[in-house]
């Protein structure tokens, strides 16, 4: 069968009625046709059925056909879409770049463009839309039409947005930040982590963790750590870092993922806030508070130590006066004597660290302090280390002990000369410096003033940061044994300290050592502590009685021997409710009451209170293993009339007790 088209016509031949007729075979026109209508339907089908919105928009801006993903894209019907033009559904910041487009296609014969503008859901809610369209023209290139297709970009702008946002932050924060993507690959770097790695922006940015550090910083943990992240963890943690381009510092790090356009972490943002301010702060205070701590422990050993000197120094002494030159026994006793001084010597070091220890402060010039005691240095020291003083002129006098700044002097000179064993250079120096509050900030037990700056430095082997953190603590130590007790800095620690004064050791490997101390100016006329008065060889002797109260017997006992070898009477108490007890009873006979400080109970300051409260006129002597200025100021604040310190002697003893007594 074949189709045709059948062409008639009626008309007379030869008088009588035909009829013409022209059959033509159409069989082509009807594929044609069929496939005409076939693509019709495939265009229906694709532009109705189409995912994305589909429009088709005359030259006037009116559309002419939608299809349903455009109208669901913005919340309208077909039908409502098709009584709309561009302007209508079109942001009204967006309509001048829509027209500018349009026309810039028709008079540059474009066909195709791709435009993102922002259109209005039916709820006034922004659509972000990138519209794919081009231009349908007739034979003559005159304009038929426009077909466009649209993407719902919303999403993904917030998202551009969102990291665009991230970017600036990274860009302007002042902590070191970067963005790394799943990849792990750099996406942005500000100006702190080039600085931080003395990098380029082009050596950075596009570039993988693993490249950039080569296995250097980039270890098996720090992948780990950006897995956790990138399943969603943030991970925090606090370290030091070595940066090639700030240095050693400690850092708080964080690692926190960022969202893609589908919610997962699309990469993470890593943090790096330098806090080594904060650290250094909190080791200050926390070797502080380790130095504090273990200077109580050692004020308290050393003052059981005395204690304990006390009976053995005491009765030795006793038992030297009876022996003459020629008994057996002397030279023991001797030895005893001075084991017992050597002793005391080291209890006085403990005491000295543990700012326990009487000073004798006085306005002075450190300056000529320095240049005696390099003097001795140069007598002590191998020769082949070369002493340099650099002192500044005009420096402020220090209030200070002469004999323990020389102590301190002498300390440090020693122990730099032991550090260059093959010899080097020894500097000491002094400027005056004022201290302001920021590095006060940094130095928390600094106050701000008017500081004299003592340094010593040697070119010697140094030490690390392990050894210069224990370097103040008592009988620490990096000597062979039997090479030093480990007190020599601890004592310099201590000095410093009860001179109001502040110490800060600077020291690397194979670079020497620097100690810097600050102590406090003053004038020339400021004051000095309490004096005590010279002993005379001729030792006092007295009957009047006297109450001796300690809590250990021994000491009492000792005490005891020594006052009546002198021809007092003594009464023996062992603590302060019995002291109370028996001056309550005998108070007007008693002439003098002797009072240990630490002891169970009351303790010695409340019992001089409560004596003093029964009889104003008491006479109370302290004695104590402590033989610092602040509890003797203390005491004598609160009606004490004089104080010793054990392990004392019988002259010592015997000298005081008679001059208290004798006080109107």
């Amino acid at each position: 069968r074949i189709p045709v088209e059948v062409h008639s016509r009626l008309l007379v031949l030869f008088g009588r009625p035909a009829a013409v007729a022209t059959i033509r075979d159409i069989s082509e026109r009807v594929r044609t046709e069929a496939a005409l209508r076939e693509s019709e339907e495939r265009f229906r089908t694709a532009f109705e059925h189409a995912l994305v919105g589909r429009t088709i928009v005359d030259n006037n801006g009116r559309f002419l056909k939608a299809n349903p993903a455009f109208g669901r894209m913005l919340g309208y019907s077909v039908d409502e879409v098709l009584g709309k033009s561009w302007p209508d559904l079109t942001h009204p910041d967006d309509r001048d770049k829509v027209r500018n487009e349009v026309r810039r296609k028709i008079e540059s014969g474009e066909d195709l463009s791709i435009l993102e503008v922002r259109l209005l859901h039916r709820s006034g809610r922004i659509i972000w839309d990138r519209l794919m369209s081009s231009i349908v023209r007739n034979q003559d290139g005159k304009p038929l039409y426009s077909l466009a297709d649209h993407e719902d970009i919303t999403s993904q702008r917030a998202y551009e947005e969102m990291l665009g946002q991230y970017e600036r932050i990274v860009s302007a924060s002042t902590d070191i930040m970067a963005m790394v993507d799943r990849d792990l690959i750099v996406r942005v770097a500000n100006r702190r982590y080039l600085e931080a790695h003395d990098l380029l922006d082009q050596e950075v940015v596009g570039r993988s963790l693993a490249e950039l550090f080569k296995g250097k910083g980039f270890t098996r943990d720090v992948r780990l750590r950006f897995q956790r992240c990138l399943d969603g963890e943030t991970v925090r943690f606090k370290t030091w870092y070595d940066f090639a381009g700030i240095g050693r510092r400690y850092m708080d790090v964080s690692y926190s993922p960022y969202p893609g356009p589908d919610g997962r972490p699309a990469g993470v943002v890593v943090n790096w806030r330098d806090v080594t301010e904060s650290k250094n702060l909190e080791d200050q205070l926390a070797q502080a508070q380790k130095i504090e701590s273990i200077g109580t422990l050692a004020g308290g050993i050393a003052h059981d130590f005395n204690n304990m000197l006390q009976a053995i120094a005491g009765y030795t002494e006793l038992l030297l006066m009876d022996k003459g030159e020629d008994h057996p026994d002397l030279k023991r006793l001797k030895t005893i004597e001075r084991a017992t001084q050597k002793a005391r010597g080291l209890t006085r070091q403990l005491l000295t660290f543990s700012r326990k220890m009487q000073s004798d402060l006085r306005p002075t010039d450190l300056n000529a302090e320095i240049e005696q005691v390099a003097v001795m240095l140069e007598r002590t020291v191998p020769r082949m280390i070369r002493i340099d003083l650099k002192l500044a002129g005009g420096l402020r006098n220090v209030n200070a002990d002469r004999i323990q700044l020389e102590q301190v002097i002498m300390n440090l000179g020693i122990n730099a000369s032991q550090a260059m064993p093959d010899g080097g250079r020894l500097m000491i120096e002094t400027e005056n410096v004022y201290l302001d509050e920021n590095y006060g900030l940094a130095h928390l037990e600094i106050s701000p003033g008017d500081y004299v700056l003592l340094t010593v430095t040697d070119t010697g082997q140094g030490m690390d940061d392990e050894t210069r953190q224990h370097i103040f603590e008592p009988f620490f130590t990096t000597k062979d044994p039997g090479q030093g007790t480990g007190l020599g800095l601890a004592v310099v620690y201590g000095i410093v300290k009860n001179h109001a004064g502040h110490i800060h050791c600077y020291s690397e490997p194979g670079r020497g050592t620097s100690f810097k101390i600050y102590l406090p100016s003053v004038e020339a006329s400021a004051g000095t502590v309490l004096q005590r008065r010279p002993l005379s060889d001729t030792l006092p002797r007295g009957d009047e009685t006297i109450l001796f109260v300690d809590d250990d017997p021994l000491i009492v006992s000792v005490g005891q021997s020594m006052l009546e070898r002198q021809g007092y009477q003594v009464i023996k108490a062992t603590n302060g409710e019995e002291a109370l007890a028996i001056y309550r009873e005998l108070g007007q006979a008693i002439a003098l009451v002797v009072l240990d400080l630490s002891m169970p109970g009351m303790g010695g300051v409340n019992c001089l209170i409560k004596l003093l409260e029964m009889d104003i006129g008491a006479k109370v002597l302290i004695a104590s293993g402590y033989s610092s200025e602040t509890p003797m100021r203390e005491t004598l604040d609160a009606g004490a009339r004089g104080y010793i310190g054990k392990p004392f002697g019988l002259a010592e003893l015997v000298h005081t007790v008679r001059d208290i007594i004798d006080l109107d």
